[in-house]
């Protein structure tokens, strides 16, 4: 991405989000909560499909690379990064659908394992017709998937990470049990003590449901760090394909408007706070300004390099 003018604005309403949320998570969170909201609990379970369907979409280029590199070991390496991709899909977006975070009926995760898979052979679809006129040698092509996948396995397990340390409790459980006053926690304190509370026993919600460790993965949201990937996949989709004519910042600012609608709906549901949301996306946009920072460097150096098979 050679428009990196685009990362400014981006960070800097990020920056202003985490600082607004320092000062004023509770005031919004209490101000919007709506824990079953019906476009809230959709956008819960699909806001991220845009990422996982663009996972199929890599796993059908690791596919098409195998017609360029016909080594056995070449071969194999991308048919298992295929199947990583598809199956990271079908895994985690079938689980998403159906989880605490969003519709809550565990009892459909078999229905939302074959809605991943669908979505997933979706993007693969997408992936032949962006691929199939590319202009791109095998070689570039690697590059670019390399990058990409690599956008989102660094971000979304940093978040992880980060969600383990902090295990801040979500505003929807400190609003249905009542217990705002006591246990809320800024984003930068820890939250270890309340979820030892309240996990060291089972703890049901007055509804009846369970009280799980999901209630203690408020800050930084994974959501907000799987779906912000988007970004980079815009902003890559002119370099695969050509013929597409719309310029990688401005395909970038639509990615930024859908993962600002998913931010809002993920607070409006009580998942996150203001701060969770744009902490989630500030960290992968880091990420993805790294690599794309790393990857430009290595991409012009080797991107005309004979082909590993010659």
């Amino acid at each position: 991405m050679k428009r990196k003018w685009i990362f400014i604005p981006i960070i800097t309403l990020l920056l202003v989000g985490v600082i607004l949320g320092s000062l004023y998570d509770l005031s919004i969170a209490k101000a919007l909560y709506n824990r079953y909201n019906g476009f809230g609990l959709t956008m819960a379970a699909f806001g991220e499909t845009p990422v996982y369907a663009f996972m199929g979409t890599l796993g059908f280029g690791f596919v098409w690379l195998c017609k360029d590199y016909k080594k056995g070991w070449q071969r194999a390496i991308l048919i298992f990064l295929a199947i990583a991709a598809l199956g990271c899909c079908t895994y985690f977006q079938g689980r998403h659908i159906f989880n605490v975070n969003a519709y809550n009926k565990p009892k459909l995760t078999f229905l939302g394992l074959g809605l991943g898979l669908l979505i997933g052979l979706i993007g693969a679809g997408i992936g032949y017709f962006l691929f199939k006129s590319s202009d791109l040698t095998p070689k570039q092509l690697l590059f670019v998937l390399l990058f990409i996948a690599a956008c989102i396995g660094v971000s979304v397990g940093l978040n992880q990470l980060t969600k383990i340390f902090m295990s801040r409790p979500r505003f929807r459980f400190l609003a249905d049990m009542d217990v705002i006053q006591e246990y809320y926690c800024n984003w930068w304190e820890s939250g270890h003590d309340v979820r030892k509370l309240y996990l060291s026993s089972p703890v049901h919600f007055p509804n009846g449901d369970l009280v799980t460790k999901e209630e203690f993965k408020s800050f930084p949201s994974g959501h907000m760090a799987n779906t912000t990937a988007v970004i980079a996949i815009m902003g890559m989709l002119p370099v695969i394909n050509k013929n597409i004519k719309l310029r990688s910042d401005v395909l970038m600012g639509i990615g930024m408007g859908w993962c600002l609608l998913l931010a809002f709906t993920r607070m409006l549901v009580g998942a996150h706070f203001l701060s969770d949301v744009s902490m989630g996306m500030l960290m992968t946009v880091i990420v993805v300004y790294v690599l794309n920072e790393i990857f430009t460097r290595v991409y012009d150096k080797y991107a005309q390099a004979p082909q590993l098979n010659e």
